[in-house]
């Protein structure tokens, strides 16, 4: 019954609408924060351009919910689902059920609204006033009102109790939540587990928290990172433990990873995936294990190395990078063995990733 929901298809569908809202407003806000810019409370009065630019980036992130419960809507039902999609959206937003209440929303509506154009029947004359008029408004009112009244409400109480148990975490506890999450994130290379991950991390991030976004970040940016620092010291002590194809793939994924596409470890995990896999998780879950247990957060949920700045504690989380990558690097070299020939992978980077399809996390 699940797989024939499809609920997974629509939501990466809908991750792909969100990201470059997210990333934009995450950017602004950024920015406008690294210039003294603060968010503006009384537009009648003068204000600045970095408090523009902080102003602009809250009012986008107050779009993500509308945009992924319209986009799962959309997914589910096609174009009918957009605009009920989007109250929905903007009813999570009001009682407080946030990016979890959106994305409930889009998945009720969606489904309902694939239902009504199925089953209601209505005269001919009334035929045309289907997808403009009767659609529209009977899915917004009755899983409008199943929101406020009924759904949202435990929506609320959990996303409520989840940031309270985020927050209340001491510090062993925050670097297993790290560790968990880092792992996850680098698992496999922006498949369906990380975007679990990268999903609850720009969840928490809509609650205001922080935290779990420094370490998806940083999770991301280990695979391709290790990976290199276990080519060079395959160099550094002359010992051959990637063939002539798997070295190209490396010097294209190592640039990729800087802007925090981690899929160019792809075809260097397709070769050996076991030894690549576990090196990869486990300086990812060590790194980002310690990103968390020493409080750094990121405003902006994608950017790789260049949204750096914008972390509450840049220092703190180029080390937690840093140590995570080693780790990667390391375990890699030591794990990995001598490739038994030197030809060059069967099919290059552009044929083991779809690019078209790559996402930022």
């Amino acid at each position: 019954m699940w797989k024939k929901l499809q609920l997974k298809k629509h939501a990466l569908t809908a991750i792909s609408y969100m990201l470059p809202v997210v990333v934009t407003a995450g950017l602004l806000i950024a920015i406008g924060n690294l210039t003294g810019g603060q968010v503006i409370e009384n537009y009648k009065i003068p204000y600045s351009l970095p408090d523009a630019l902080v102003s602009l980036g809250v009012l986008g992130m107050g779009l993500l919910a509308p945009v992924i419960s319209a986009a799962i809507a959309y997914s589910i039902a096609d174009r009918p689902g957009i605009g009920p999609g989007l109250f929905m959206g903007l009813v999570a937003n009001s009682i407080g059920a946030g990016f979890l209440g959106g994305m409930l929303g889009g998945y009720l509506i969606g489904f309902f609204i694939k239902w009504l154009v199925k089953h209601l029947k209505v005269p001919k004359w009334a035929q045309g006033l289907m997808p403009m008029m009767i659609v529209p408004l009977l899915s917004t009112l009755i899983i409008g009102l199943l929101m406020f009244f009924v759904v949202g409400v435990p929506i609320v109480w959990a996303t409520e109790a989840m940031t309270s148990f985020l927050a209340g975490l001491q510090s062993s506890g925050k670097f297993l939540f790290g560790v968990i999450m880092g792992g996850m994130a680098a698992f496999d290379f922006g498949g369906p587990v990380n975007k679990v991950a990268s999903l609850f991390a720009d969840g928490l991030l809509l609650e205001g928290v922080q935290e779990p976004e420094a370490v998806k970040v940083l999770a991301s940016m280990v695979p391709p990172f290790g990976v290199t620092i276990s080519w060079v010291l395959s160099k550094v002590f002359n010992k051959q433990k990637f063939t002539t194809g798997e070295e190209d793939n490396i010097k294209i994924a190592f640039p990729m990873g800087l802007c925090m596409i981690t899929e160019g470890v792809i075809p260097i995990a397709a070769v050996d995936p076991i030894r690549v896999i576990v090196s990869c998780v486990v300086g990812a879950a060590i790194g980002g294990g310690l990103s968390m247990s020493w409080g750094v957060g990121s405003p902006v949920p994608s950017g790789g190395v260049f949204i750096i700045p914008a972390m509450t504690d840049p220092v703190k989380f180029t080390i937690a990078l840093l140590i995570g990558s080693v780790i990667t690097g390391v375990l890699l070299f030591v794990l990995k063995k001598k490739p038994t020939t030197n030809i060059a992978i069967k099919d290059d980077l552009e044929e083991e990733v779809d690019f078209s399809d790559i996402t930022i996390n």
